[in-house]
């Protein structure tokens, strides 16, 4: 199932300089990638503005405002690897950092998710908005589900850019069922039977 994440949790080297701190670690090449695989470099929640360099060469930085970066590293990657994240000082902690990953993703995968449910009376309906990022040789497939039933499907094509999608479900009546606690919303790209990226989402209606 993708994205298959490893997280890059300690021990990390922690430097103090003039108006920021740098965050050093090695890490390790991921084992047999499939052809269809690629390794990205993920940070999400960062307290800070961030600046990434893996093996000496500069990646790239994400803002606070955005508090997340990524980046396909498959080809950077060596036997050995050294990261190093620098972010502003301000916040003075290893905090500031957020948590970094490695994902392993297909070709295509799901950008900027957003999952919803409307309501209204005994009716409701289930909502997902995103973008379709990659390359394929052929058209992928989407879907959307709700406690596992699928709600609806469509076919997509990719783009290395993005290619925005909406899915939007029949109208669902509520009934008699207790929805009180939160029910599980997930849309899947899938190639033809195996899943290339989900994601899902709580439902309170």
């Amino acid at each position: 199932m993708y994205p298959h994440r490893i997280r890059l949790r300690g021990p990390w080297e922690c430097e103090s300089l003039t108006g920021k701190v740098r965050h050093k670690r090695h890490f390790g090449r991921p084992g047999r990638l499939d052809e269809h695989e690629r390794v990205w470099l993920t940070i999400s929640g960062s307290d800070a503005t961030a600046e990434v360099w893996l093996n000496g060469q500069h990646l790239g930085w994400s803002v606070e405002e955005t508090k997340y970066f990524e980046c396909d590293v498959t080809g950077r990657l060596l036997h050995g690897n050294d990261l190093t994240v620098e972010t502003a000082a301000a916040n003075g902690n290893a905090g500031a950092r957020g948590e970094v990953s490695l994902e392993i993703r297909c070709t295509a995968f799901l950008r900027a998710v957003r999952i919803s449910g409307t309501r209204e009376g005994d009716i409701a309906r289930i909502h997902a908005a995103g973008e379709v990022v990659g390359t394929c040789e052929g058209p992928l497939e989407l879907y959307l589900l709700l406690d596992r039933a699928t709600l609806n499907y469509a076919k997509v094509e990719t783009d290395p850019n993005g290619r925005p999608f909406s899915l939007t479900s029949e109208p669902i009546s509520l009934g008699k069922e207790d929805w009180s606690e939160p029910h599980q919303a997930r849309v899947e790209l899938v190639n033809v039977a195996t899943v290339w990226y989900e994601t899902e989402a709580s439902i309170h209606l």
